[in-house]
C-alpha cells in the first residue's frame, strides 16, 4: 500500500519521526551520563573533546540548550611545539595544514566571544594564575572545589614508544621548530596572533592571511554575537 509511483535516489522513513527517535535517543545518552556521574559522586558530568569543526561544536551547543562551554587556546607557536613533539610535524605540509586548522578555530572563537554560555580561556594565562582561573570555572560551571593541584599536572600524551609521539611517564618536552615551520608559522598566522593580542612570530607578515573560514552560525544565550 502507499505511494509507489516515483523516483528517488533514496528512500527512508518520515524524517519527522525519525528524527524525534534521535532526540529521544540522545536524551538517553545523556541520562546515563549524568547517572554515571552521580554513581561516582560528582553531581556535575562534562566531556572533553577537540575542537576540529565549528559546525560539529554547533550541534552540541543547540542539542543542549542548558549546556556550558569552555574554549581553552594556546599561540600558535606552543601547539606547533607540542604536534613536533608527538611526531605530527614530519612535512612542510603538515606545517601548514597544522596552522590552517589553528586558524580556522581560532576564527571561530572570535565569533564566540560575547556569548554567556560559553568561556575563553588563554592556556598560558591559565598556568601563570592558577587560583584565579579555578575559581572563573568553578563560578561559569556552578560549582565548588576544584582540586587546584591539577593545574601542576603534566599529562600530554598516551604511555609508549618515545619514537611514535608516546612517553612512560605520559608526557614529552615540546621540541624547538625549525627555521621553515617558523616561517611557515608567521607568514600565515601573523595577523590573526595579532587579533587575539598574542605576540607576532618573527617578522610581522605582510601577505594576506591564508585562512579563510565561512561565516559560522551559534545561537547566544542572549543578544547577539559579534566578532
Amino acid at each position: 500500500k502507499g505511494d509507489s509511483d516515483f523516483w528517488s535516489s533514496s528512500v527512508w522513513p518520515d524524517v519527522r519521526s525519525y528524527s524525534q527517535v534521535l532526540v529521544k535517543s540522545l536524551e538517553m545518552v545523556l541520562r546515563n551520563y549524568k547517572q554515571d556521574a552521580m554513581r561516582d559522586g560528582f553531581e556535575h558530568w562534562g566531556v572533553k573533546n577537540p575542537l576540529y569543526d565549528g559546525k560539529h561544536f554547533e550541534l552540541f551547543y543547540h542539542t543542549l540548550p542548558q549546556g556550558r562551554f569552555i574554549f581553552i587556546h594556546r599561540h600558535i607557536l606552543d601547539v606547533a611545539r607540542s604536534y613536533k613533539a608527538r611526531k605530527w610535524l614530519n612535512s612542510e605540509q603538515d606545517c601548514t595544514e597544522m596552522v590552517r586548522q589553528w586558524g580556522r578555530n581560532m576564527f571561530y572563537m572570535l565569533s564566540c566571544r560575547s556569548n554567556e554560555r560559553i568561556l575563553m580561556i588563554r592556556y598560558d594565562q591559565m598556568l601563570a594564575n592558577p587560583e584565579e582561573h579555578a575559581q572563573r570555572l568553578e563560578a561559569f560551571v556552578g560549582v565548588e572545589g576544584i582540586d587546584r593541584s591539577i593545574f601542576g599536572r603534566k599529562i600530554n600524551t598516551f604511555t609508549g614508544a618515545g619514537e611514535a609521539g608516546y612517553s612512560a611517564t605520559q608526557y614529552v618536552e615540546p621540541e624547538e621548530l625549525s627555521a621553515q615551520q617558523v616561517e611557515i608559522i608567521s607568514r600565515m598566522a601573523n595577523d590573526l596572533l595579532k587579533r587575539w593580542d598574542y605576540h607576532p612570530v618573527g617578522p610581522i607578515a605582510t601577505s594576506p592571511m591564508v585562512v579563510r573560514p565561512q561565516p559560522v552560525r551559534t545561537a547566544p544565550a542572549a543578544g547577539s554575537i559579534r566578532a
